[in-house]
């Protein structure tokens, strides 16, 4: 036998986790973007999030691998003219 109110949290711990985890992904692109594509210096990325530059640099590179990644499969899709 289940209790509801287990099942309850237990539902609204998986959607916490769930948006968690896309807030997380948002702040990481919103941190590539502001260093890669505008210029911000990443110890004043570090500063503001507490996270050490080593941590802003790794998201950095990532950021530039998914972008790299995304005009590829983007050029990709375009179709071949004559």
């Amino acid at each position: 036998m289940t209790d509801d109110r287990v099942g309850e949290a237990l539902r609204a711990y998986q959607r916490a986790r769930l948006t968690a985890e896309r807030r997380r992904s948002e702040l990481a692109n919103a941190i590539g973007q502001a260093v890669v594509d505008r210029g911000v210096r990443q110890a004043d990325i570090a500063r503001q999030t507490g996270y050490t530059r080593e941590h802003v640099r790794r998201l950095c590179n990532d950021y530039v691998e998914r972008k790299a990644k995304a005009e590829a499969e983007a050029r990709a899709q375009q179709p071949v003219t004559p």
